[in-house]
């Protein structure tokens, strides 16, 4: 088997040196950083939310790593986010990047081409990553057109030049990878060519989704760091790079897309103070105007003339939004036109939740039939002598009763995926989700301490969750990651038999319809079976509810949970609803901007002929004006 694939690259070899010549003489390579001022600008950081990640500069060259071991496989990125290129038809993109080391093996060095419409998480794109002898090319998480990880290919650890380079031609991409050697005038040590096509290519892992490949879609020059720990047992990584470039060769001379960067907040926040605003920046290669811009809020479209705030400088545009609600869910759609139609939108996703909010971790279910403890602390994974932590009052290394406190497929309880509760079949892993502040207060990861959630999700699995509800109304958000799964559904059920025996009952209170959100997590609300009316729980006192789960994760690692929100909720005294028709039904307006000390309500407009009512006490419409795409109504 290797034979023929070392046959296969040394035939590659012939024929991509030729082009790599050819593509030297004419390119116009330009470097992005060298790296010499020793300070990180136009880099932007992921890691998870986490905090564990950092990008330091210092004696010219870049450190990208972690603080602490994430005893689990973990990357943190740095991405360019100041230029977009693309891959077109007859062009060629070069990235480049000095490897000047990496602190162990399994430290995995990646140059990375990432379409922004991907988020950098799902590693979508084409990635090139190379640890202290092996190789792979990623089309995205464990999505690979090679990968030499079973041999030793290349016994090279340091100063070596990473290569990718991208030919458009039609509708493929092909796709050459190089390491030169830094120490003989850049001697060619591996190089290998893919024709990633329109089609579904075959991997050996993971599907190729989406098909085709990345031509004509404009994206962002990415390096990282991927700790490949697989058995929780390496210190943090760190990869250290030099002198990033870029060559563009045949690119066509049309006006580039603009460019959305330093978006906050950062996507998936959680309990962001209300207070706070929306804002961005806008880089363009022609002067920006202010009508080009936009921001849809939960279904409401903002731009200058309802609430927008834009600064502009020639090409570059600071762009801000306030009057954020308190204790909402937001998804935001932040977009950037210039005035040739070319344009860029950027997802993001946060919540302005009260961080007293009611909160169930996933992985605290019911333990030793029926058992539960209502204000658990946060307590560190380790003791000092090494061994799983225990307390009264926490539910780490608790052990729940099956058919009882939970029920889970999983028999086997390897160590390594049933840290939090080792006793039980539910996996527990630690969730790459944004450090919250009781985990903070309790030490944070330099303590050990682990924000964890459980994985390898199966249908027909459940938790029961015993809890004494402070009296009051509350909309339910569950907290989870779901990569490359379209859909997932979960249910939230009462428990309305005794929660100490076998075969109890329960009563389906709403669903949680998951979408795809990559690795990072998101608030999925509660809600009925068509996803179109969020559910109100009314709670007091002592309450079993049930997470059962209807979604089979069939990857194991693609569907993770991290905690259930209760968040109070205080019906509106007046509602607009709507219709297309006077005898209904009617729907709630839920982009409705009410102004109770006016006795005004401002909606956007969808349909021609649209009938509204007010639902509330002895409230009335009293007049209707049109604005445009907006409809003015005042009552009394």
């Amino acid at each position: 088997m290797h034979s023929f694939i070392l046959k296969l690259i040394s035939r590659n070899l012939k024929v991509c040196t030729i082009i790599f010549f050819c593509f030297s003489l004419n390119a116009q390579t330009r470097v992005l950083d060298d790296f010499n001022d020793n300070k990180v600008k136009g880099w932007s950081k992921f890691d998870f939310g986490s905090g564990n990640g950092y990008l330091k500069e210092e004696n010219g060259q870049l450190t990208i790593g972690m603080h602490q071991a994430p005893k689990q496989q973990f990357f943190v990125g740095a991405t360019y986010s100041a230029e977009t290129f693309t891959v077109e038809d007859g062009n060629y993109l070069e990235f480049s990047v000095d490897l000047i080391g990496a602190n162990q093996a399994d430290s995995f060095a990646v140059l990375s081409f990432i379409p922004k419409e991907y988020d950098v998480s799902s590693l979508t794109g084409y990635s090139f990553a190379k640890d202290v002898n092996d190789l792979l090319l990623a089309k995205g998480l464990n999505k690979y057109f090679y990968d030499t990880t079973e041999g030793d290919w290349l016994d090279r650890e340091d100063n070596v030049r990473l290569v990718l380079s991208l030919k458009g031609s039609g509708v493929s991409v092909e796709v050459t990878t190089r390491i030169h050697d830094l120490d003989n005038n850049e001697e060619v040590l591996f190089e290998d060519t893919t024709i990633d096509t329109a089609d579904a290519e075959e991997f050996s892992t993971g599907d190729d989704s989406p098909e085709g490949s990345f031509i004509g879609k404009p994206g962002n020059f990415v390096l990282l760091v991927y700790h490949n720990d697989t058995n929780g047992s390496l210190p943090p990584s760190t990869v250290t790079l030099d002198n990033a470039q870029v060559s563009v060769i045949g690119a066509s001379d049309k006006n580039k897309p603009p460019v959305i960067a330093d978006v906050y907040p950062v996507t998936s926040s959680n309990y962001l103070n209300f207070n706070e605003s929306i804002s961005f920046i806008i880089n363009d290669d022609q002067e920006l105007v202010p009508s080009g811009v936009s921001v849809d809020l939960n279904g409401e479209k903002y731009t200058t003339e309802n609430g927008l705030k834009v600064v502009s400088n020639e090409n570059k545009m600071e762009v801000s939004l306030g009057g954020l609600r308190k204790d909402e869910n937001y998804h935001a759609i932040l977009e950037a036109v210039d005035a040739e139609g070319e344009s860029d939108t950027r997802n993001l996703y946060f919540d302005t939740f009260n961080s007293d909010s009611f909160v169930i971790e996933i992985e605290d279910f019911n333990f030793d039939g029926g058992e539960f403890i209502d204000s658990p602390i946060v307590i560190p994974e380790l003791d000092e002598e090494g061994d799983l932590n225990w307390e009264d009052n926490s539910y780490q290394a608790t052990e729940g009763y099956v058919d009882i406190d939970y029920f889970d497929n999983n028999a086997d309880l390897d160590p390594a995926s049933h840290r939090y509760r080792p006793n039980d079949g539910v996996v527990t892993t630690p969730a790459l989700d944004l450090l919250r502040e009781k985990f903070v207060d309790a030490g944070g990861n330099e303590k050990g301490v682990v924000d964890f959630s459980i994985a390898e999700i199966e249908e027909g699995e459940w938790l029961n969750y015993t809890r004494t509800f402070p009296a009051g109304d509350y909309r339910v958000y569950l907290r989870q990651a779901q990569f490359t799964i379209a859909s997932a559904i979960s249910t939230l059920e009462l428990v309305t038999s005794a929660t100490d025996e076998e075969e109890q009952t329960t009563e389906i209170i709403g669903t949680f319809l998951g979408s795809d959100s990559g690795v990072q997590y998101r608030n999925v609300a509660l809600t009925n079976d068509s996803g179109d009316q969020l559910i109100t729980l009314n709670l007091a006192g002592e309450t079993t509810l049930r997470l059962k789960q209807s979604t089979t994760d069939t990857q194991d690692f693609y569907l993770k949970q991290n905690y259930l929100i209760f968040v109070k909720h205080e019906e509106p005294a007046i509602e607009l609803q709507f219709s297309n028709s006077v005898q209904g039904p009617y729907k709630t307006a839920a982009g409705a901007i009410i102004d109770e000390g006016s006795k005004t309500i401002t909606i956007t407009r969808e349909e021609a002929v649209q009938f509204y009512r007010l639902k509330g006490a002895s409230f009335k419409i009293t007049k209707i004006e049109l604005a445009d795409s907006k409809v003015n109504l005042s009552y009394q």
